[in-house]
């Protein structure tokens, strides 16, 4: 079992419960569904790509929106913490 889960969201995402676990959690075995972090950004990361092909860039204003989707925050929020990303999310964005 996943200890750091089980506290916060039950005994489910780690896969260890009856019953299948919600698309958003991550379960501990390999080939589990993704986290919502990781969902998140990949929805974020998605815009980004989206917003840079149509305009040649990612100098989005802070509050700025694409497509309904607040990509400004979230790249405002991804440029702070790219210290502290893995690889291959700091390439990513």
């Amino acid at each position: 079992m996943c200890g750091r889960f089980r506290s916060r969201t039950g005994p489910w995402a780690c896969g260890a419960g009856a019953g299948a676990a919600p698309p958003a959690r991550r379960q501990c075995a390999v080939g589990g569904s993704l986290s919502r972090a990781e969902q998140a950004y990949r929805v974020g990361l998605a815009h980004a790509r989206s917003y840079a092909a149509r305009h040649g860039h990612l100098a989005v204003p802070k509050y700025g929106r694409h497509e309904g989707f607040a990509l400004g925050a979230w790249l405002a929020n991804q440029r702070i913490g790219v210290a502290a990303l893995p690889i291959e999310r700091a390439t990513g964005v």
